[in-house]
């Protein structure tokens, strides 16, 4: 998922995803990238995803964001 907005994902699986190089984000972020946004992630599981750094999530530029009662595994 690549958000450069407001991003919302409640009782969501993010799973066994991976980036490529030519993104423009340099294969960060291979569940979720939020990129100058913000994100709520709630109640989600974020697993088993792959990138160069940021496996699960990243936050890039100006991202803000809130995990709340979330579980990131194998990432």
């Amino acid at each position: 998922i690549l958000s450069a907005g407001e991003l919302i994902l409640d009782e969501v699986i993010v799973e066994n995803n991976k980036t490529s190089p030519a993104q423009n984000i340099n294969s960060e972020g291979g569940g979720v990238a939020v990129v100058d946004g913000t994100a709520l992630i709630q109640r989600s599981m974020i697993r088993e995803n792959r990138a160069r750094a940021g496996a699960g999530i990243v936050f890039a530029g100006d991202a803000t964001g809130a995990i709340e009662a979330s579980t990131f595994d194998s990432n």
